[in-house]
């Protein structure tokens, strides 16, 4: 029944919108960009794998908080359902790890926001982390690195050895659960911008990553848009 459940998500996947990387100039290295706000939504693609379809992380003050099924041990269905688990890591470091282990493209966008936006937001995570639990990744070769083409310990162990992180498991809550569909990577970063009550900004019925982005790229072009910047690297 797994099996032919696995199948059928690889079927839905090709139906899936996914990240257009035909624009970007990946053939020289870049120096990380520096922060140009003190929120940031990040956007990840790649060309091979499940990194196809993109990832969305938020940066606050120079912290990146990724929502996802990290716990490779836990996921069913080639990953599109498991449990979930944030993490939490510096900024510079976790962009080199993005870049260097698994070959991300990553579109960094700046929000204009006041310190007392920052501070909502904040305050949301607090709530959400007050039903979490700390997290250490085992060492267990499980996870297919579509890079290096060849098996290996998990992402988030990899992560360990390579910067000061940390990953929360979920007691309760909606994010205990993740799911491609429903409970992902946007729905996690759409919870807590809500409270900034700025309706563009909202994923709204939007739940893959590659069609948020096409979002964020519209409100940069606007004038007065809470979007300001966006930095490639």
């Amino acid at each position: 029944m797994v099996k032919l459940g696995e199948r059928i998500v690889e079927k839905g996947i090709r139906l899936l919108p996914l990240m257009d990387l035909s624009q970007v100039d990946t053939s020289q290295a870049r120096p990380i960009p520096e922060a140009k706000s003190k929120l940031e939504i990040i956007v990840h693609a790649m060309e091979i794998g499940m990194g196809v379809l993109g990832h969305v992380d938020i940066c606050i003050e120079g912290y990146v908080y990724s929502y996802g099924n990290y716990d490779e041990l836990a996921c069913i269905l080639n990953g599109a359902r498991g449990e979930g688990v944030l993490l939490k890591a510096p900024r510079e470091d976790y962009f080199k790890f993005c870049k260097r282990h698994y070959q991300k493209t990553l579109y960094i966008y700046s929000l204009e926001v006041t310190d007392e936006q920052v501070q909502l937001i904040k305050n949301r995570l607090e709530k959400v982390l007050k039903e979490s639990f700390t997290w250490s990744p085992p060492d267990d070769i499980c996870s297919f690195n579509p890079v290096s083409e060849k098996l290996e310990e998990m992402y988030a162990y990899f992560m360990v050895q390579c910067m000061p992180v940390t990953f929360y498991k979920f007691r309760k809550t909606q994010f205990k659960l993740y799911t491609m569909w429903r409970n992902n990577c946007l729905l996690f970063v759409d919870y807590l911008v809500s409270v900034l009550k700025i309706r563009p900004l909202r994923a709204r019925m939007t739940t893959f990553p590659s069609l948020y982005q096409e979002r964020l790229e519209s409100l940069k072009e606007k004038q007065h848009s809470i979007v300001t910047d966006c930095q490639i690297y």
